[in-house]
């Protein structure tokens, strides 16, 4: 029942995020013929020559790119993507029943742009956050990537920038170069603030059988890999290490072979890397994941800074190796990260993922030193 309850929350999600971008097309881009780099603006300058609905033209083209994409990459295009493809159109088309008349809202093209970008980022956000996405050039960008051996980045922006110079065929200058404007900045917002700066995962896979881990990254992901040596610290048993960097897409496919391949016991294979793995934790590893930040791990910055972790934002910082005595910071100011009464309480009561006691309570003195240069 839970599991029920789950999927439809997230495809009700899905719903209103669709509803989301579809409301930034229809009454941002539409009134003022802006053909910022999507399929929804390649519908807008085809309207110009075919006498359909903005709706109707953008349902042919993504139903047609989903059957082009089925034919020629696969099944890699989940129901998340077909549901959204074929809702899109579908709400752009209700809009255009109930708004026959519809006009700019901001009388202002660059307004427009403006309050389109941002309300779409809002929902391509709730999109992406679920691993779904509205289709449409997505599939373009993949067929590029496969056929031109293209990055998947480059592939979205040059699909979007001709897009964008398509209008230039029906509308005047202005329009052009706010489409190309609006294409690019819609980028920039995409990869800053949706995906954040770094795209990229470093994946580590620990096995001693890593071949078919080894062609299922170089012919399923499209991508690479290195290959390490490794020895066990207690039995000295020799393993292989498979360190392999992939996308946001291609790493949740990863988890997924691995997550597969562990419960038919066909692989013996364990997600090395840390991290807490959120839906795949205690599925892809043998132990679940807890952080040795102020336990038995402690950072030396490169300005003499000591923080139990590199990666903790400065304010968390415990003092200073120039002005401080480590060992004293180590016994008496890493408190906080020892202070487990937070767990089981609040928002935490509930969660199955922590135990109520430090199972570190002992080591205090037994840390790992470590220097960020």
């Amino acid at each position: 029942m839970r599991k029920q309850l789950k999927i439809v929350n997230e495809f009700v999600m899905i719903t209103l995020a669709t509803a989301i971008v579809a409301a930034a097309v229809f009454f941002f881009l539409m009134p003022s013929h802006l053909a910022v780099g999507s399929i929804s603006g390649l519908s807008i300058v085809v309207g110009n020559y075919i006498p359909l609905q903005i709706s109707t033209i953008t349902m042919i083209f993504n139903v047609g790119l989903l059957i082009v994409g089925f034919l020629l990459i696969g099944r890699e295009f989940g129901g998340k993507t077909i549901y959204t493809s074929v809702l899109l159109p579908i709400i752009i088309g209700i809009f255009e029943k109930i708004f026959p008349n519809n006009t700019s809202i901001t009388a202002d093209p660059f307004l427009d742009m403006i309050c389109y970008l941002f309300v779409v980022s809002v929902g391509l956000a709730m999109l992406f956050n679920r691993n779904a996405s509205s289709g449409g050039l997505d599939i373009i960008a993949k067929l590029m990537n496969k056929y031109l051996h293209m990055d998947l980045g480059n592939s979205m922006a040059i699909a979007g920038m001709v897009v964008a110079l398509s209008s230039a065929l029906v509308y005047d200058s202005k329009t052009v170069i706010l489409s190309v404007l609006g294409t690019y900045l819609n980028g920039i917002v995409l990869d800053h603030f949706i995906f954040g700066f770094d795209m990229k995962k470093r994946v580590c896979i620990v096995s001693n059988k890593e071949e078919e881990i080894r062609k299922f990254i170089l012919n399923e992901l499209h991508s690479g890999a290195t290959i390490y040596e490794s020895y066990g610290a207690y039995d000295n048993t020799p393993r292989k290490e498979i360190v392999t960097i992939v996308d946001k897409g291609e790493y949740r496919k990863l988890m997924e072979f691995i997550r597969k391949t562990r419960k038919e016991g066909r692989i013996n294979a364990s997600y090395g890397c840390e991290g807490f793995l959120g839906e795949f934790e205690g599925e892809v590893r043998d132990h679940l994941y807890t952080c040795q930040a102020g336990l038995s791990v402690a950072s030396v910055l490169i300005d003499g800074s000591i923080s139990a972790c590199g990666s903790i934002r400065s304010d968390y910082h415990q003092g200073n190796i120039y002005t401080d005595d480590f060992i004293d910071v180590w016994e008496n100011r890493f408190g906080p990260y020892r202070d487990r009464s937070w767990m089981k309480k609040d928002q935490c009561a509930e969660c199955r993922w922590f135990c109520s006691k430090n199972a570190l309570s002992g080591t205090r003195r037994k840390w790992l030193f470590s220097l960020w240069l």
